[in-house]
């Protein structure tokens, strides 16, 4: 699952994107109207994704909301890009369940 934050310095909004990709460069923030992508984001952002998506398909790291039974022990690994920032979050679930 994607999410997208606001570039707006005063708005809060994230929202799920299923469909996340550069389509969405531009697209107006429902709450305040200002980008919610932006091609900066963008490009920032897609590497770090790209490798997300390979270490779920490896099965090393696993979405919030996967099933984690068959995992040892498994990790979640939240990365976001915005303004400029990467931030990465880990957390370590007890083997069998989030």
């Amino acid at each position: 699952m994607e999410y997208l934050k606001c570039d707006a310095d005063w708005c809060d909004y994230e929202g799920n994107e299923p469909d996340y990709g550069a389509h969405l460069i531009g697209k107006p923030c429902p709450k305040c109207g200002a980008d919610l992508l932006t091609q900066g984001d963008f490009d920032q952002g897609e590497p770090m994704r790209t490798m997300m998506q390979m270490l779920v398909k490896a099965g090393l790291v696993f979405e919030p909301d996967a099933d984690t039974s068959h995992m040892k022990a498994p990790a979640l690994l939240k990365v976001k890009s915005h303004k400029g920032k990467i931030i990465i979050e880990t957390k370590t679930a007890i083997a069998g369940g989030n």
